[in-house]
């Protein structure tokens, strides 16, 4: 297998994992602002 092409799929993987992260937390904040009603206005 060439050498070039698995790192490019590692960083593909990297990247596809850093922005299931990102997702993953920006959803928890989201839930975490929206759980007190009174207090986000």
């Amino acid at each position: 297998m060439n050498h070039l092409l698995t790192a490019e799929l590692i960083e593909l993987e990297r990247a596809e994992l850093v922005r299931r992260l990102r997702r993953d937390r920006h959803a928890a904040t989201v839930r975490a602002t929206r759980t007190p009603p009174r207090r986000a206005r």
